[in-house]
């Protein structure tokens, strides 16, 4: 999804997220970013987000993505995946944040608790 007609940018995405992490996850790097990015994507895709055909709203809910990616995670160590060695809730719940951010900032999502 390098960039598309929304104005997401992976790169940029990346460096944003590892821009705003908080001080303690400073040792996270640009691959982790993508492995997390690269689990979130697949929660969107099975959910049909990404489904151009739709013109359904998307409700995003932040705690089931996160266990969802938590889960995946966890299976993902107990296979011996190196980049899921390091990532607990706490990492992947602020690696998540920063994408909600950059999401945020470009525009991609619109927040309709505040249009009601």
């Amino acid at each position: 999804m390098a960039q598309d007609e929304i104005g997401y940018d992976d790169k940029e995405a990346v460096d944003f997220i590892l821009a705003n992490l908080d001080e303690e996850y400073a040792d996270t790097t640009a691959e982790e970013v993508e492995y997390v990015l690269d689990i979130l994507y697949d929660y969107y895709e099975e959910q049909g987000f990404f489904d151009e055909d739709s013109d359904d709203e998307v409700d995003i809910d932040e705690d089931e993505i996160l266990q969802y990616v938590v889960d995946q995670v966890e299976k993902d160590k107990k296979a011996g995946e190196k980049l899921a060695q390091k990532f607990d809730e706490d990492r992947i719940a602020d690696v998540l944040e920063g994408e909600y951010g950059y999401c945020d900032k470009t525009g991609v999502f619109t927040d309709n608790e505040d249009e009601e």
